[in-house]
């Protein structure tokens, strides 16, 4: 289930490799950690027991980056058979605008895809620095009737 993938700069002029997979019960505390550094909004869910409670549930889209060991990236997808949606995508201040993101929500949308998922909704949170400009730039747009962002796929 992971995926190797290269993110080109690393701001040395030479590339490295991050790897995409699946989150794992051990990597949730270094999740949450991701998200306070990336600045993410805070939310009621934002503790161990409600990711193991995803993880237990279905941890096939709950993707991490991973760069040598170290988490910088993350995004949980989520599909009940009917709706999916895309939560919590993060990427750690000192590994932004090198493709993770974009490569995480590829790779989800691409597993939502298969599982039969042809519509996908977000929630930005516009106090995110940059949310709704990323969101756009990968294919998003804003819904008229409500106040979230779908993606056709």
């Amino acid at each position: 289930r992971s995926t190797l993938w290269t993110c080109g700069w690393d701001g040395s002029g030479v590339g490295s490799n991050v790897r995409l997979r699946t989150c794992e019960r051990s990597d949730l505390d270094e999740v949450l950690d991701l998200w306070r550094r990336a600045g993410t909004v805070p939310r009621p869910t934002d503790h161990v027991e409600a990711l193991e409670t995803r993880l237990a549930f279905d941890d096939g889209l709950f993707l991490i980056a991973d760069d040598g060991g170290r988490i910088v990236g993350s995004l949980i997808g989520a599909w009940d058979g009917w709706r999916g949606g895309l939560y919590r995508l993060a990427v750690d201040p000192e590994h932004r605008r090198r493709g993770i993101a974009t490569a995480l929500v590829r790779e989800v949308e691409r597993r939502m895809r298969e599982l039969g998922a042809t519509r996908v909704p977000i929630r930005v949170f516009h106090e995110e620095a940059g949310a709704v400009e990323f969101w756009t730039s990968v294919g998003y747009a804003a819904d008229p009737s409500e106040a979230i962002y779908v993606k056709d796929l």
